[in-house]
């Protein structure tokens, strides 16, 4: 049974927030988007492993290609739905930059939840109650088809 992009949330973790973002950058209609413990920069995690000269490639060039195919933060920039960006503030496998990068585009489309408690595989378990409120309050908007936020 299909669905219509504008009757999808898309759901994407640590390493899985960089095709969410691309298929909701793809299919703009798409309802609402959440990202948990995302990643803003994937080259910067890149050259964590390995260096441009490993690779074959110039510093420049591989820059360049990420910037064109990856760009993250420019792609959530232009969205104009819904999107929840749930991190911890104590993240230790991806820095809680990476979601203050993430949720640098329109305000009003933009929820961004840092929690004081847990690491990047414990958020969930930790912050149960209020992760599940956000998820619900992401979940209701966009089923009356709002593109906004309320401010708090």
């Amino acid at each position: 049974m299909g669905r219509q992009p504008e009757e999808l949330i898309v759901f994407g973790r640590s390493l899985g927030s960089i095709p969410a973002i691309e298929f909701a950058h793809r299919y703009p209609e798409v309802a609402g988007l959440v990202l948990e413990s995302g990643i803003a920069d994937p080259l910067e995690r890149v050259l964590m492993r390995v260096t441009p000269g490993e690779l074959g490639v110039s510093l420049s060039a591989l820059q360049e290609e990420f910037r064109e195919r990856l760009d993250s933060v420019a792609k959530l920039r232009a969205r104009r739905k819904p999107t929840l960006i749930l991190h911890t503030q104590q993240d230790t496998l991806v820095d809680v930059s990476h979601a203050e990068r993430l949720a640098s585009g329109p305000a009003e489309n933009v929820r961004l939840v840092l929690f004081p408690e847990g690491d990047h595989n414990t958020i969930f378990s930790d912050n149960r109650e209020r992760y599940v409120a956000e998820l619900r309050e992401l979940i209701e908007l966009c089923t009356r088809g709002e593109t906004r936020y309320a401010p708090r």
